[in-house]
């Protein structure tokens, strides 16, 4: 659900404790004074916890809860809660109220963050970096060895999850120049799109495929995107397309995956996240010398609270 101040309490009017729970084993998603001190300017009431068990005691008493997670069982616990905040783009940790009674807020600050480091894995293909970091090991001069580089402003470019952070990326891909393709569901006019010059439904997909020269998934995670892309869509990708996911991990069978990418038409990939995370140190993938494998890291930021603490501001007060 968008958030505006109709559908939601009036959140800068609480006058009862804000709990605020954000820790998190990633330096980047740990919570700093700093950002105490600004939830707190907009929240005078918030109480930060340090642990699940101080969390669990606060929540009788909250309306508002700031945290990364939280579970079905809780809700019982939380009779005036009427709004989750999280800073998290994907749904999967916060459960939802049986009753209906608690909105869920998700971040959606995500796309320039994750569209940077989606840039930097289709560059270091594009660009053929692999060759020249290789190079530079061996302290060798290669120059005409890049002749085969591409330039990305000349590529069709597939975005799969045309939403939010879909449509970031597609502007920074169009800023070069690039053609983009959007994949959504909920189809509309391309005409009424700033950088998307077709969208269509994910049905069409396989009829389509032949023209990208790369697939980009920022699919969500749910039962609707479980094996989106089957071995019939890699099959019918064009020899020579590179694939990059940013989204989640459960829309193509892994299987799949390797086959395309060992046997072709895939020539290499950008995967920062699996259907099993972390990735097995069994998996092919791993083995693969085109592929890009970075640990579900994309939206992996020093200054992710910021932003999102930004985003809150905006969305309290405007």
């Amino acid at each position: 659900m968008p958030f505006t101040m109709h559908t939601f309490h009036n959140l800068s009017k609480t006058t009862q404790p804000v709990a605020l729970y954000l820790n998190s084993d990633i330096a980047a998603f740990q919570i700093q004074e700093r950002h105490i001190n600004a939830i707190k300017n907009i929240f005078p009431t918030s109480v930060i916890c340090f642990n699940k068990d101080e969390f669990l005691d606060l929540l009788p008493c909250v309306e508002i809860a700031i945290t990364w997670s939280f579970e079905e069982q809780w809700y019982p616990l939380a009779s005036k809660l009427h709004t989750i905040l999280t800073p998290a783009a994907g749904r999967e940790r916060i459960a939802e109220d049986s009753n209906n009674k608690v909105k869920v807020e998700h971040g959606t600050f995500h796309g320039v963050i994750m569209a940077e480091s989606l840039l930097s894995m289709m560059l270091w293909h594009s660009r053929e970096l692999n060759l020249s970091f290789s190079a530079q090991k061996q302290k060798k001069w290669l120059r005409n060895e890049l002749s085969q580089s591409k330039r990305l402003g000349s590529q069709h470019h597939f975005i799969l999850g045309y939403g939010a952070i879909g449509r970031i990326c597609a502007k920074y891909l169009k800023t070069l120049g690039a053609t983009i393709t959007g994949v959504k569901r909920s189809c509309r006019d391309a005409k009424l799109d700033d950088d998307a010059d077709q969208i269509i439904h994910p049905d069409e997909l396989i009829a389509y495929l032949p023209q990208a020269d790369t697939i980009i998934s920022v699919l969500p995670s749910g039962t609707d995107t479980d094996n989106l892309l089957t071995s019939q869509h890699f099959s019918a990708m064009k020899n020579g397309t590179y694939f990059y996911n940013i989204g989640r991990g459960n829309c193509y069978d892994e299987n799949d995956l390797c086959e395309a990418l060992y046997n072709g038409p895939l020539v290499g990939a950008g995967l920062d996240v699996f259907n099993q995370e972390p990735l097995s140190s069994k998996s092919a993938l791993w083995d693969h010398p085109n592929t890009i494998i970075t640990p579900h890291s994309s939206a992996i930021h020093d200054e992710y609270l910021d932003l999102y603490i930004k985003e809150l501001e905006r969305r309290v007060y405007n």
